[in-house]
């Protein structure tokens, strides 16, 4: 199964995230931030890169201007990272009824989530979810562009699929040629076994573009690689 990032190294980096994401979505620059809550601009964008973890008094300065909670209960991370597992299980197989009851148990807590160091793979299971089964929500869209903002930040592993839920929304918006070219980023970045996943949307991206040479291709490769991973 996909590698789940673990939380414990990335919490500067996704309380960072948390503000910057926040603070994008309601037009604030830095300068602006800043004087809001009067703290130097210099250390809200160094928070914001993981570099730095304000005072406490600090944090609450900022998460009060932003209008944000944080969840720091560690047992909120050990069920989502239960939950998770369980989603791409089913999403992987394609097992999308089963996927869609754990994808519910994780939207009630969708507060909690969102405002806790799980925020990234929070909303990557759901894009992955509504984008792969064709389902629409505008969670989807949502989130597909409030987290472009910082993809630099994301690991390589979210990275991956990130760039592989974007091709999943192009070919159901029939935008083949941009499928195929998101599929080709996800297959070069992240965890290689999800490449056969990926692989079975960048066949059909070149299918529906006329590509039947190169989806041949790609088909061959993608069943070779799931026979030899039967494991997976």
């Amino acid at each position: 199964m996909a590698n789940y990032n673990s939380t414990e190294k990335n919490n500067l980096k996704t309380l960072g995230l948390i503000v910057r994401v926040h603070r994008v979505k309601k037009g604030y620059s830095l300068r602006d931030l800043a004087k809001l809550s009067n703290i130097s601009h210099t250390l809200i964008s160094n928070f914001e890169k993981g570099l730095i973890t304000p005072h406490n008094d600090t944090l609450k300065d900022i998460f009060k201007i932003l209008e944000l909670k944080f969840y720091d209960d560690p047992a909120i991370s050990v069920k989502f990272k239960k939950l998770y597992k369980k989603a791409f299980k089913y999403i992987f197989f394609h097992e999308y009824g089963e996927a869609k009851k754990i994808i519910k148990e994780i939207e009630k807590d969708k507060e909690k989530y969102e405002n806790s160091v799980e925020v990234i793979n929070f909303a990557i299971i759901l894009c992955l979810y509504y984008a792969i089964s064709n389902i629409y929500s505008e969670h989807t869209e949502k989130y597909l562009s409030q987290y472009e903002v910082v993809l630099e930040f994301f690991s390589p592993n979210q990275k991956q699929l990130y760039y592989f839920i974007r091709g999943l929304d192009f070919i159901n918006k029939e935008l083949f040629s941009d499928a195929r070219e998101y599929f080709v980023k996800a297959l070069n970045v992240g965890d290689s076994k999800l490449n056969i996943l990926v692989k079975d949307y960048y066949v059909i991206s070149l299918s529906k573009s006329n590509k039947f040479v190169d989806a041949r291709i790609n088909a061959l490769e993608a069943i070779k690689a799931f026979e030899a991973q039967t494991n997976y």
